[in-house]
């Protein structure tokens, strides 16, 4: 095969290696069926394992399924099968699978196993530890025994988090102490332990115990160097991250998944710096970081969205468009890059566009899967469209109601929408002081004013040319809900005296013929010349909109 040589990476030459084992077994006698000959279940798990290494999922499925059927009491047929599901996407189908072999089989050791072992995947410790408790001490395996360690050590992790997050600091970390010291020198358990320290906070703890276990070995192992290295990763710690990576890189004897997990780090430290200087605004040194790495790894996923996200903050939002469908061109299945697309869409005004595409993510993502569903509500509150993103919150409140970040999302979308008492109740619920503080302060303030006018004139006639006035507006605002809407009330109360006329002062009413004016018959009474009234005005007015 001539074209093996141009392969530069040995992933490849696996990939190539499994399509021949495809083909030899597709050829062979036994799998033809041939003279009578029938695969067995553990040749046909060897032949899904084929087929996955080639790309083809969807043959190993099938071919589990076929073999399952021969023998449904093989646990480990059982696993491959159900563990194939799960990565699909169907979480609910693969647990079931699995725990259905529990009932054909019950007791069985080696099933026991195969689930306790599916669930730790999941990470379900606590049930898995469950299962394995079932397996008499006599029947417990090295591995048995190594995996309940094992899960023991992460049910302690989980339960330190949980007290983390209610508070209890110092029982948290006694917690975390024991299952450190229950990891011993096992380098497996090390790192779950250490990359918990990580979960809760413990940056420096959980590097210690790293570099501790290391300077144990002389020289350490490439797998605990890479441990350490995905350890960094995790830490951001990117000087000592990159030193390391060097020294990995010319090293000898490295393995595939070596390589493999190498080209991870040299692609997560490029594009996480890549990613920082676009943040500082520093564009050229965004590229920089990206250039080489994207030289070495042209297709790689993550680079190429670091490409497009810096893309999108030089404006340039048409070739973040294409590098983003270029990803998904190879990865279909890839809700990040999807997600990121349909935004991109929303900027550049093909909302229906966007709209396929959050709905294409949509129907991929289980029910269960909240972080899923909860990134795609996000995804369309971006894009203005607040029906989809309530589409998605409104179940998972009924399913979630005091998850946390279904709360703030559930109040984002109510304040995006002017439901901003709703937001309010949703911030509260979450306990977001931030957000409630930045909803309180947009809110208006309710004031009251009022003033007077008065005017007296008192050295004319009464009753003619004296005038007394008075007005007193009074103006009350006050606010409605937490959009900056005011209502208000307006009173305005106004009373004129002119005084009485003064009939006893005979010289001062004919002069001028005053009163022969009103009356020339002459007045026998006079009545006082005064009016009195209030307006009155109601109404409500919000981002510079009057109703009155």
């Amino acid at each position: 095969m001539r074209f093996l040589p141009n392969f530069r990476k040995p992933v490849l030459l696996e990939s190539v290696a499994a399509i021949v084992v495809v083909l030899a077994l597709a050829t062979s006698p036994a799998y033809a069926g041939e003279a009578g000959v029938s695969r067995s279940p553990w040749q046909m798990r060897d032949e899904a394992d084929a087929q996955l290494t080639a790309g083809h999922p969807e043959a190993a499925q099938a071919t589990l399924r076929e073999a399952l059927q021969i023998d449904p009491k093989n646990p480990w047929v059982r696993f491959d099968l159900s563990r194939l599901i799960q990565k699909q996407g169907d979480l609910k189908q693969g647990r079931a699978l699995m725990e259905e072999g529990l009932s054909v089989v019950p007791g069985d050791p080696d099933m026991l196993y195969a689930c306790a072992l599916f669930l730790g995947l999941r990470d379900e410790a606590d049930d898995a530890l469950g299962l394995l408790d079932k397996i008499p001490a006599a029947a417990r395996t090295p591995s048995i025994s190594g995996l309940r360690q094992k899960m023991a050590i992460r049910l302690q992790t989980k339960q330190a988090q949980a007290l983390e997050k209610n508070g209890h600091h110092a029982e948290a970390l006694a917690m975390m102490e024991h299952a450190e010291s229950a990891a011993g020198n096992d380098a497996g358990l090390v790192n779950d332990v250490a990359n918990a320290w990580l979960d809760l906070g413990e940056t420096s703890r959980g590097i210690a115990l790293q570099r501790h276990l290391m300077s144990q070995h002389s020289p350490p192992t490439i797998d605990l160097r890479l441990n350490y290295a995905m350890l960094l990763n995790r830490a951001e710690q990117d000087d000592e991250l990159n030193t390391l990576l060097d020294e990995l890189d010319s090293g000898q004897n490295l393995s595939a998944k070596h390589i493999e997990d190498i080209r991870f780090l040299q692609a997560s430290l490029a594009a996480r710096r890549a990613d920082n200087a676009r943040h500082a605004g520093d564009f050229v040194a965004a590229g920089a970081a990206l250039k080489p790495a994207l030289q070495r790894d042209p297709d790689n996923t993550d680079l190429l969205s670091a490409q497009a996200r810096l893309q999108v903050a030089m404006h340039q939002p048409q070739q973040a468009r294409a590098i983003y469908e270029k990803i998904l061109q190879h990865s279909p299945k890839n809700t990040g890059a999807r997600l990121a697309l349909a935004r991109i869409m929303g900027e550049m005004g093909d909302r229906n566009s966007a709209q396929h595409e959050l709905a294409t993510v949509l129907a991929q993502t289980p029910d269960n899967d909240t972080d899923g569903r909860l990134a795609i509500a996000e995804a369309g509150v971006g894009i203005d469209d607040l029906a989809a993103a309530r589409a998605i919150t409104d179940p998972l409140r009924k399913t979630s109601p005091d998850d946390r970040r279904v709360l703030l999302l559930s109040g984002k979308i109510a304040k995006a929408d002017g439901r901003y008492s709703n937001a309010m109740d949703y911030y509260k619920q979450a306990g977001a002081t931030d957000e409630i503080a930045t909803l309180q302060r947009s809110r208006a303030k309710g004031y009251v004013t009022a003033g007077i006018d008065y005017l007296s004139k008192t050295d004319g006639t009464p009753g003619i040319s004296n005038l007394t006035a008075r007005e007193i507006p009074v103006e009350v605002r006050m606010p409605v809900s937490y959009g900056g809407g005011m209502a208000f009330v307006q009173v305005d109360p106004v009373s004129a005296d002119a005084g009485t006329l003064p009939l006893t002062d005979l010289a001062n009413l004919r002069q001028y013929g005053k009163v022969l004016a009103l009356s020339p018959a002459g007045l026998t009474s006079a009545s006082g010349q005064s009016a009195h009234g209030t307006a009155l005005g109601v109404g409500y007015e919000q981002g510079g909109l009057r109703a009155d």
